[in-house]
């Protein structure tokens, strides 16, 4: 993974020194905290999700691993299904962003045009996640963030 990493600097042209004083990306929480998501919104959208992007020994634990009859852990490959949830809270934090952005850039009459389409796209998607995942998936925002 090093050779990797120093790989990438030496194509990017950068040393050490320039990568260490570069300017950082805010991590994702003090993003989704800036734009008015709670801090749970984070969590149910990005720290569980992780564990399995990343991998962790829960992850291993619930997805990968089965224990035999000898109390062993083994691999297994049991397909398993994602929930609808997990797309649409995608999809309606794209949205989110799409509605920030609109509002950022355009003049407000365009804006207003293009905010209330992605609102649309947003209660049309809801309704979706609803009637296929049931009524326990909310997305919740501090009144006037602009969430979708």
């Amino acid at each position: 993974m090093l050779a990797s990493i120093d790989r990438t600097v030496a194509a990017g042209e950068m040393t050490e020194v320039d990568v260490a004083g570069a300017k950082k990306f805010p991590d994702l929480a003090s993003i989704m905290q800036a734009v008015g998501y709670d801090r749970l919104m984070y969590v149910i959208a990005q720290k569980i999700g992780s564990h399995h992007v990343h991998g962790t020994w829960s992850s291993l634990l619930t997805s990968c691993l089965r224990r035999s009859e000898d109390g062993r852990f083994r691999p297994h490959s049991d397909p398993i299904a994602a929930r609808f949830n997990s797309y649409s809270l995608v999809a309606l934090t794209v949205l989110s962003a799409l509605k920030c952005y609109a509002s950022y850039v355009l003049e407000e009459d365009e804006a207003t045009e293009y905010v209330k389409m992605l609102d649309e796209a947003s209660a049309g998607l809801r309704r979706i996640n609803e009637t296929v995942a049931g009524s326990g998936f909310e997305v919740r925002a501090e009144e006037g963030a602009g969430i979708a």
